[in-house]
């Protein structure tokens, strides 16, 4: 049996298969949309050149255009989330953790050493990551975290 590693130190660049989607931050907010559901993802990384300008998610869709009528050829510049938070592939799983968490953010654009954006990590990710890593503790989890059986059942 190998020994169990900490989730929570392992660095965010060696999680596998973070997917994302960039795109100039001058495409067309119905092409985004188009993408979006295309991929299956819940935001898109904006560029300007290889910087990181802009993030649009599924919220800025929920509170931004849909109660607004937006027209399909509106920049998405003029929708995104300006400077979002990024963190870098050297960073802890814990780090990325409390980041969202204290930021209330779903989606963290995942940078390399050189500020080159090379994924997307979201809270469904880390979720999976750890649930991988602690099977036992995850299935052996009550459907109400506070619930406690009167009764010992089984053999």
């Amino acid at each position: 049996m190998s020994p169990k590693i900490d989730p929570f130190i392992e660095k965010v660049g060696n999680l596998n298969e973070i997917r994302h989607i960039a795109a100039e931050e001058s495409t067309p907010y119905g092409q985004i949309i188009e993408l979006l559901h295309q991929k299956r993802l819940p935001s898109v990384t904006l560029t300007s050149g290889d910087a990181v300008t802009g993030i649009f998610t599924e919220r800025d869709i929920l509170n931004k255009c849909l109660l607004e009528n937006i027209d399909d050829k509106t920049p998405i510049s003029e929708l995104m989330t300006r400077n979002p938070m990024t963190i870098q592939t050297s960073s802890t799983i814990g780090c990325a953790i409390e980041i969202m968490h204290d930021r209330r953010i779903r989606n963290l654009p995942l940078l390399d050493e050189s500020g080159k954006l090379v994924g997307l990590l979201t809270v469904g990710r880390l979720i999976r990551f750890l649930a991988n890593h602690h099977p036992a503790e995850v299935v052996n989890l009550p459907p109400r975290p506070s619930q406690v059986t009167e009764q010992v059942e089984g053999a």
